[in-house]
C-alpha cells in the first residue's frame, strides 16, 4: 500500500526545492507534433484477446511492431529533433497517442520464488487498463510474461521507460545511493544495489527494447561496468542522451556519504547501438550542472553556484548548507552536443525559493512572493513577463499551458492555469475527489489529459495524518474541462493500483 500525509506532502516538495531548487518537468506527455512522430492504427488485437483478470469493456493493445508516437516531457527541437525525454524524478511512465504505459513499484513475488514488477498499459479508445500481456489465461506472476520485469534486471524506481519509432524501451539505472550495512530488500531478497562495508555495487545501467505489446523483449546495449546512468534523458531522431558518471562512497565523521565523479554526457545510437562519449559536464566552474531540458537544438543545463566548491561536510550539514544555498545563485547554461562548449545565459539569486519549467525552447522561473511568471529566451536572453497571479508556483506543465499553484502548499490545492502564448490565466477548482489534494498530470493526448482524480484510500493505521492509499483512480479529461473546472473525467477501468 501507498502510504502518504499530506502535511509531510507538503514539508517534503520544500525541503527538495530548498535542496535541489525543484524543477518541474511532465515525464511522459506525448509529442504527437515530432517530426518523426506517428500513430498506432486500429489494426491492434483488441483486448478481449489479452489475458487479464479484469474482464469488461474491450479495448485495445499496442500491436506488435506497429509505429508508435514519441514520448516527452517538453518540446524544445532542433532540425535532429533534439527534445528533452524525461528526469530523473522517480517516474516510470511514458505515453503515446493511444495510451499510456507504467511499471508499478510494487515488488511482488512470482511463482518460481523470484520478484517482479507488472507493465501496464491504459487504452485511451476504450478507457481500460491491461496487463501488457497478450497469453490467454496468463496470471502474470511468471518471469516468462511480458507484463513481468524482473526486479534485479528492472529496479521499479530506477528504471525508465520510452518510446522510440517502433519499439518501447526499458533503461535499467543504478540508484545513486549507499549504506554502511548490508542489508535486504523489503522483498526479502538480497539487494544488488546495496552492499556492505560503505562499498557501492557497480551494477552496470542496461537498455532493454520490445515490441510495444511487451513481447520481443532483448537486451540491446549494456554501459560499461563502473558506471552509473542518470534517469534524465534527452533524445533526438537518432538516439538517446544519457549522463554517465562514477560513484564512490566517503567516511566521515557524520557518517558515509555518496559522492560522483568524472560526469560526462553520452550519445547512443538506438540503430547500430554504438555509443560515444561527446563531453565532460565538468567545466571546472565547481558547479554540478544537471540536464534539464532543451532549447535552440542545445541542451539546457541548471547548476547552483556556490561562488567555491563545497565539501561533503558542509553539503550534508543542514543548519549550514541552508545558510550556503541562500547565499548562492542558480545558473543556466546552453551546452552544445556537438561541440561540447557551454554557454551561461542566465543567473538568479537563491535568496527566495525558485520555481523553473522549460517548455518550447523557453525557460519560466517564478520568485516566491513574487506576482510575475518570466520568461527566458536561452538562445538570445531575451527575458519577458509571461503573466502575472499571486499563484506563481509552477508546479507542471501541458502543451503551452503552466499548471500554477499557490506557494503556500498547505492551503490551496486547486491549479492556476497560465497561458504561455497569450498570458491568459485560469483558475480550476477541481482537486483529488477523497482527498482535496492536488490532481496529478500522467499524460496528454490531443485534446485529453490523463489524471489521477482520485484514490481508494483510509487513514494510515500510525495515527500521523496521512492515508493508505490502495488504488489510484485514473480518468481523461478534457483540456477545456480542466480549466474550466468541470469534473467530467471518463474513468479508466483499472487492473491494477495505479502504481
Amino acid at each position: 500500500m501507498k502510504n502518504t500525509s499530506r502535511k509531510n506532502t507538503a514539508a517534503i516538495v520544500l525541503t527538495l526545492i530548498w535542496i535541489t531548487a525543484f524543477i518541474c518537468c511532465a515525464c511522459g506527455k506525448s509529442d504527437d507534433d515530432s517530426p518523426s512522430s506517428s500513430v498506432i492504427q486500429d489494426s491492434r488485437p483488441k483486448a478481449d484477446s489479452i489475458s487479464n483478470t479484469d474482464a469488461g469493456a474491450s479495448g485495445s493493445s499496442p500491436q506488435k511492431g506497429a509505429p508508435v508516437t514519441q514520448s516527452a516531457g517538453e518540446t524544445g527541437t532542433d532540425a535532429l529533433g533534439l527534445r528533452f525525454l524525461c528526469a530523473d524524478d522517480g517516474e516510470n511512465g511514458c505515453s503515446d497517442s493511444n495510451g499510456y504505459y507504467y511499471l508499478n513499484y510494487d515488488d511482488i513475488k512470482l511463482s518460481d520464488g523470484s520478484y517482479g514488477s507488472h507493465l501496464m498499459y491504459m487504452d485511451y479508445a476504450s478507457c481500460r487498463e491491461i496487463f501488457l500481456c497478450s497469453t490467454p489465461g496468463c496470471n502474470h506472476d511468471s518471469p516468462d510474461c511480458t507484463a513481468v520485469l524482473p526486479s534485479r534486471e528492472f529496479p521499479p524506481f530506477s528504471t525508465k521507460l520510452f518510446l522510440f519509432q517502433d519499439h518501447l524501451y526499458a533503461l535499467c539505472c543504478q540508484a545513486d545511493a549507499v549504506v554502511s550495512l548490508s542489508a535486504q530488500s523489503a522483498s526479502g531478497e538480497d539487494s544488488s544495489f546495496m552492499s556492505g562495508n560503505d562499498t557501492i555495487d557497480h551494477r552496470a545501467g542496461v537498455l532493454y527494447r520490445m515490441n510495444p505489446d511487451g513481447t520481443g523483449r532483448e537486451k540491446v546495449y549494456e554501459f560499461a561496468s563502473g558506471l552509473t546512468i542518470e534517469g534524465t534523458l534527452a533524445i533526438d531522431h537518432n538516439g538517446l542522451y544519457v549522463i554517465t558518471k562514477k560513484l564512490s562512497s566517503e567516511k566521515t565523521e557524520t557518517g558515509s556519504y555518496t559522492s560522483a565523479s568524472e560526469e560526462s554526457l553520452m550519445y547512443l545510437n538506438l540503430s547500430s547501438f554504438e555509443a560515444q562519449t561527446l563531453c565532460s559536464l565538468d567545466f571546472g566552474d565547481n558547479i554540478s550542472w544537471k540536464v534539464t531540458g532543451c532549447a535552440g537544438g542545445a541542451i539546457l543545463l541548471r547548476g547552483t553556484d556556490y561562488g567555491r566548491k563545497l565539501t561533503t561536510e558542509e553539503y550534508n550539514d543542514n543548519g549550514q548548507f541552508k545558510v550556503y544555498f541562500q547565499n548562492s545563485h542558480e545558473v543556466f547554461a546552453l551546452l552544445d552536443p556537438s561541440t561540447g562548449s557551454l554557454r551561461e545565459f542566465y543567473r538568479i539569486s537563491n535568496a527566495r525559493l525558485l520555481s523553473t519549467a522549460v517548455m518550447n525552447d523557453t525557460l519560466y522561473i517564478s520568485i516566491e512572493g513574487g506576482d510575475d511568471i518570466i520568461g527566458v529566451n536561452p538562445t538570445t536572453g531575451e527575458q519577458w513577463t509571461v503573466a502575472s497571479l499571486p499563484q506563481t508556483y509552477i508546479w507542471d506543465t501541458l502543451e503551452d499551458v503552466l499548471c500554477c499553484s499557490s506557494w503556500n502548499a498547505g492551503q490551496d490545492y486547486t491549479f492556476y492555469f497560465v497561458n504561455v502564448k497569450t498570458g491568459e490565466a485560469f483558475h480550476s477548482g477541481l482537486v483529488n475527489k477523497s482527498l482535496g489534494w492536488r490532481l496529478e498530470f500522467k499524460a496528454e493526448t490531443g485534446r485529453d489529459v490523463l489524471v489521477i482524480y482520485d484514490y481508494e484510500a483510509a487513514p494510515s493505521a500510525l495515527n500521523d495524518g496521512g492515508y493508505e492509499i490502495t488504488r489510484e483512480i485514473y480518468g481523461l479529461i478534457s483540456r477545456e474541462d480542466l480549466f474550466a473546472g468541470k469534473d467530467n473525467y471518463r474513468e479508466i477501468q483499472m487492473s491494477g493500483k495505479g502504481y
